[in-house]
């Protein structure tokens, strides 16, 4: 599979993976009574990062979009943010005490630093091996 294209799916399925734990996020906010969860705006930045992913790779500007350090920073600082949400919620559930929550965050900054890799390494490949996807 073309690398463009194998970033374009990547980018649906980290969207559609942090639109989930950001309905989570807001719920947890309107229903646990213990003020915002900053997932809310974690996932939320994935959303838009991965959004404008797909659509520069789809629209064949993945190489004048993605291509420079900038944004390529800027997109890892959105992964960059849920990894440290999630390391937040792991000290304070090893400070109260709450086992199986700080089991979850562990597990979560260890699978969103994959994430994070794992996209580096295809905007890396799409736009070394560039080829439009719908054509400019």
């Amino acid at each position: 599979m073309q690398p463009a294209r194998q970033l374009a799916q990547w980018s649906i399925f980290v969207f559609v993976f942090a639109l989930f734990f950001w309905v989570w996020a807001i719920v947890n906010t309107a229903t646990k009574g213990m003020g915002m969860d900053l997932g809310v705006i974690s996932f939320l930045t994935v959303m838009v990062s991965n959004g404008y992913m797909y659509h520069a790779t789809c629209h064949g500007q993945a190489s004048t979009r993605l291509g420079n350090d900038t944004t390529r920073i800027t997109i890892m600082l959105t992964y960059g943010l849920v990894i440290l949400n999630y390391i937040l919620g792991l000290v304070i559930g090893i400070h109260l005490g709450m086992t199986k929550f700080s089991v979850y965050c562990g597990v979560f900054v260890f699978l969103w630093a994959s994430l994070a890799y794992r996209t580096s390494d295809l905007i890396g490949k799409a736009v070394s091996n560039y080829e439009p996807l719908l054509g400019n």
